[in-house]
């Protein structure tokens, strides 16, 4: 039986209750519990492990991230002993996998003016031409290392290290006031 003080808790969970300026052009949602799987492998299999990564994301329902050479991110709700078994079980040694569930936020930022608000804090091109929906790129957002990724056409998925995570909100928020913002838990 699992003690219940052990249990993991969102990085987020005060700012979820503050809320923040209406009316709201964008939506910052911080999901209370979400999976993180870091993938590696060697340059010379990453081909073939890109594709057994691909199919596990596909079969799970997961976001598959390339966050640099031969280094991928899995994101979403599934249990992630059931990623980690899967990927084991299609990728063999090809993969080493690690839960970075506890050691990483995910935050989304939703919008029409999403672009615009994140364009404050990186230096990355988001125009529809460079930075297509299922794009995704290691960057600084303001001061912090992030994983930015875009799941659709006005969602953009940002994973940084847990330590950041009120660092990370209060600059999102900033870059968002203009707009007006609200935060939820998603």
């Amino acid at each position: 039986m699992s003690d219940p003080s052990l249990e993991a808790a969102s990085a987020f969970s005060r700012a979820a209750a503050a809320g923040g300026p209406s009316p709201a052009a964008l939506r910052i949602e911080l999901p209370a519990r979400t999976t993180v799987v870091v993938a590696l492998s060697t340059t010379r299999h990453a081909r073939e492990a890109s594709k057994g990564l691909a199919e596990v994301a596909r079969a799970r329902g997961l976001d598959l991230s390339a966050f640099g050479p031969a280094r991928w991110l899995l994101i979403g709700a599934a249990p992630a002993e059931a990623i980690l078994d899967a990927i084991a079980e299609r990728c063999g040694g090809l993969v080493s996998a690690l839960d970075q569930s506890n050691g990483r936020v995910v935050v989304r930022l939703c919008g029409k003016p999403a672009a615009e608000a994140l364009a404050k804090g990186t230096a990355m091109d988001l125009h529809d031409a460079a930075f297509p929906v299922g794009g995704s790129a290691p960057t600084l957002l303001g001061h912090i290392n992030v994983q930015l990724s875009r799941r659709g056409g006005e969602v953009y998925e940002i994973v940084a290290t847990r330590s950041y995570a009120e660092s990370l909100l209060e600059g999102l928020e900033d870059m968002c006031r203009e707009f007006g913002y609200t935060i939820a838990a998603a």
